[in-house]
């Protein structure tokens, strides 16, 4: 459904504004990774090491 109106969007919107999102939601897949990974270590820590 948002690639039948991504021609709109972008005229709507502009470039510059998409990237700006496109930047956000990298940020906010990032975080989640970076939580992700902090977790595992912890886990990891806690059963071998505690």
């Amino acid at each position: 459904m948002i690639l039948r109106y991504s021609t709109k969007l972008v005229s709507i919107l502009g470039v510059s504004v998409i990237r700006a999102i496109g930047r956000f939601m990298s940020l906010i897949i990032a975080s989640v990774a970076v939580e992700m990974i902090a977790l595992g270590i912890i886990s990891f820590y806690k059963t071998y090491f505690y």
